[in-house]
């Protein structure tokens, strides 16, 4: 009896031990649990759409899977060039986009037409058809979109902008999709020569003189984001000398437009000119002029061929050689300063084009007089290395053009390939340039 009393005692005790320490949690309110549950389910669903938010690799677009393979166009890779004597060494090897029934182009005005740096959006002159050219495959793929011009198109991303055949559309195209979307039909002819600002929300236009403009000149800056036309300038001078061109977005503040009085190809005292939206045009640049023996005025700095640097605080551009004992070079002004007056940075080639590197470390130009060259300028040592020399130049107005890829890790240019007789795209790694030991 005792023995089972005390087997009763321990039961006892070990039931009052699992009360104790198995207690059940703290209730929790109804709502408090519905939230919880709903916070769970929210990370959960962040965990899933993750991948979508990773980085693009521009690499990973399989232009295969929605474009056809061009059956007239292909990338080949030059080390060597013929001369009438003997097979001699490039200066620097590139790629170069050929085609076998029309000349390639990109516009002057826009610097960026490079998706990353494999790829490469250049325009047929036969129609205006737009191609991707895989710089890394070597392949010409077809888009199968026109646009209204060679320099009516533009690139951002992995986004075409363009202007269509009836010069009232601007389009978008995804190149990673395949799918074409119509921005805005505007009552106003756009002849083309779009720009876009850095993050490509802004995009300016240009009408050259045109009965819808009453024989004016006019610029039209739209916001992408909005979809809304922000200004329309329309440029007004003298009737004698009415041209204005070469319009240009400041890269970072789409409220200031770059164009250019083009009285005439030379002898232009004011010729660089920015408009601000609100405000009066003015002219930007004091140029230096002597007097002849007659009293009349000359105009030494025969300014053109321009181009904002990308931090928008000024421009490059060139000072044309002529007459011969002109003054040239490439030059900058800075819009910061009060000086306005033209200082010639790079002298050593006559040149003819410029265009500066987005990373502020290199700027390019062609040469006019002689031996047609591309030239890299090191800003950093200043000095002034030519990477493609004795190149010819193709017919149409299709001048070399040197630019940068927006990482600036490619130079382009045009010139005329000897094999097809056609306006090819030349292609330079910045990283094959050797520079001089210091």
């Amino acid at each position: 009896m005792k023995k089972i009393t005390i087997m009763l005692f321990a039961a006892l005790l070990f039931s009052c031990f699992m009360l104790v320490g198995c207690e059940p949690a703290e209730s929790v309110p109804p709502e408090e649990t519905a939230a919880q549950t709903e916070s769970e389910s929210e990370t959960e669903a962040v965990t899933e759409t993750e991948p979508e938010t990773e980085p693009i690799v521009i690499g990973d677009i399989n232009l295969a899977e929605l474009y056809p393979v061009s059956q007239t166009e292909s990338v080949v890779e030059v080390t060597y060039q013929e001369t009438s004597y003997a097979k001699r060494k490039v200066p620097v090897p590139y790629l170069d986009i050929v085609s076998t029934e029309s000349n390639l182009a990109y516009g002057y005005y826009n610097k960026n037409y490079f998706v990353g740096s494999n790829i490469f959006v250049v325009c047929k002159l036969s129609g205006y058809k737009l191609l991707a050219a895989d710089l890394t495959e070597k392949v010409v793929y077809d888009l199968g979109i026109s646009c209204s011009h060679f320099s009516s198109y533009l690139v951002h991303d992995e986004l075409i902008y363009y202007v269509g055949s009836d010069n009232h559309t601007l389009s978008v195209f995804d190149l990673r999709t395949g799918v074409n979307e119509v921005v805005y039909v505007f009552d106003h002819l756009i002849d083309g020569f779009i720009e876009t600002t850095l993050d490509g929300r802004y995009i300016s236009m240009t009408t050259y003189a045109s009965p819808d403009a009453d024989g004016k000149y006019r610029a039209t800056i739209f916001d992408m984001e909005k979809r809304e036309i922000i200004d329309i300038f329309d440029y007004i001078f003298e009737e004698e000398d009415p041209v204005a061109n070469h319009h240009m977005l400041n890269p970072v503040d789409h409220t200031q437009l770059f164009f250019a009085h083009d009285k005439s190809i030379h002898r232009n005292l004011d010729r660089m000119w920015l408009y601000e939206i609100g405000k009066e045009p003015y002219c930007i640049v004091d140029q230096e002029t002597t007097v002849d023996e007659n009293g009349n005025t000359i105009v030494l700095d025969q300014l053109t061929h321009e181009c904002w640097s990308y931090d928008g605080k000024g421009l490059w551009f060139v000072n044309y050689p002529l007459p011969e004992d002109a003054p040239y070079g490439i030059c900058y002004i800075d819009l910061t300063s009060s000086d306005r007056t033209v200082q010639e940075k790079f002298t050593s080639y006559p040149y003819w084009h410029t265009s500066c590197s987005p990373d502020g470390k290199s700027v390019t130009g062609d040469t006019v007089w002689g031996n047609k060259n591309v030239i890299l300028i090191n800003l950093e040592t200043g000095e002034e290395k030519p990477v493609v020399q004795n190149i010819q130049i193709a017919s149409g107005g299709l001048d070399p053009h040197p630019g940068f890829s927006r990482n600036s890790e490619m130079l382009m240019f045009e010139h005329l390939n000897k094999d097809t007789n056609l306006c090819a795209i030349g292609i330079i790694r910045i990283a094959d340039v050797e520079w001089a030991e210091e």
